[in-house]
């Protein structure tokens, strides 16, 4: 897996903004940090709010370059869905994988968001098992 460098300017403000992020996680973002952390979805390691580029993922699992967003009301602006949209480019150039949940799928239809995270996990974990797996999964 190839590694990323993130740029030398932002490193050191973009690990300062993460740990900030970590202690004040949306009730969403809580939510499902419960059922992830400790390995306990899928016995995968995920991080939260962690620097991926110059960006903060809000769960990571690098195992398989997996980008998980839990986007609340100002996602939905047209603004931000262009910026979000960029990010997720940008991140798929780099081989992340990037999906995106809003804060209603976490808070009022669990179930079915953590069956679609678990499809895609076995999409991912199925391809990066198969010989020449190293790229990108089409989601």
């Amino acid at each position: 897996m190839e590694k990323y460098q993130l740029p030398a300017v932002n490193n050191v403000m973009i690990y300062k903004n993460a740990k900030v992020n970590r202690k004040s996680l949306t009730e969403a973002e809580n939510t499902l940090w419960n059922i992830l952390r400790n390995r306990g979805f899928m016995e995968l390691k995920f991080r939260r709010q962690h620097p991926v580029m110059s960006y903060i993922a809000d769960f990571y699992c690098h195992e398989l370059k997996l980008i998980i967003e839990v986007d609340g009301e100002y996602h939905f602006t047209p603004e931000q869905k262009i910026k979000d949209k960029i990010r997720t480019q940008e991140l798929s150039a780099q081989s992340f994988h990037a999906v995106r949940f809003s804060n209603n799928e976490i808070l009022f239809n669990l179930e079915n968001s953590m069956i679609e995270l678990t499809l895609l996990i076995n999409r991912l974990k199925s391809f990066y098992s198969s010989p020449g797996g190293e790229g990108r999964v089409r989601l």
